[in-house]
C-alpha cells in the first residue's frame, strides 16, 4: 500500500423487509469536532402508539462530489460535504445521540427500499420527537 493509507471496507447495508414497519436509525457516537463521525445503524419499529426515540435531520443535501467518508460500525461510507458538517455540528461531545437522516438511513443504492421507504418519510418526521434544521454553517454574511 502507497502513502500506508489503509483500504475501509465499504459498509453494507442488511436489508429492510417490505412488509414490515422497520426503519433505521443512526446512533452519532460523541467526539470532539473535527473528529472522524462514527455512528451506528439499527432497525426500529416506526409505531404510532409507541414511537421509537429519535431526532430527524432535514438539511441541504449539497454536492456529490468530495464526498466525505464516515465510520458505521466497521464500515465506511461516503456522505456529502454539508451532510458531513451538519453531523460535526450535532454531534455531542459526551453522550450518543439517535437521529434518522434519509441519506444513511434509507439505503440510497436499493431503488426497491428507496420506494418502499419514501412513503414513509411524512409519519418518520410526524414521530420524531423533533426536526432538527441544518441549513450550513455560520458564513460572515449571515445575519444573527
Amino acid at each position: 500500500m502507497s502513502s500506508g493509507a489503509s483500504k475501509q471496507r465499504s459498509y453494507v447495508y442488511s436489508p429492510l423487509r417490505a412488509s414490515s414497519e422497520k426503519i433505521r436509525l443512526l446512533t452519532l457516537l460523541p467526539g470532539p469536532f473535527g473528529t472522524a463521525i462514527h455512528c451506528q445503524l439499527h432497525k426500529a419499529n416506526l409505531h404510532r402508539k409507541s414511537p421509537p426515540r429519535y431526532e430527524a435531520l432535514s438539511y441541504t443535501w449539497g454536492s456529490e462530489e468530495d464526498p466525505v467518508i464516515i465510520y458505521i460500525g466497521k464500515g465506511a461510507l461516503p456522505v456529502t460535504q454539508s451532510l458531513a458538517g451538519a453531523l460535526q455540528h450535532l454531534r455531542y461531545p459526551d453522550r450518543r445521540r439517535t437521529l434518522w437522516i434519509d441519506a444513511i438511513c434509507v439505503n440510497q443504492q436499493d431503488l426497491g427500499e428507496r420506494a418502499q421507504q419514501v412513503p414513509r418519510m411524512a409519519a418518520i418526521y410526524t414521530l420524531a420527537e423533533c426536526v432538527v434544521v441544518w441549513l450550513g454553517p455560520e458564513a460572515e454574511d449571515s445575519s444573527s
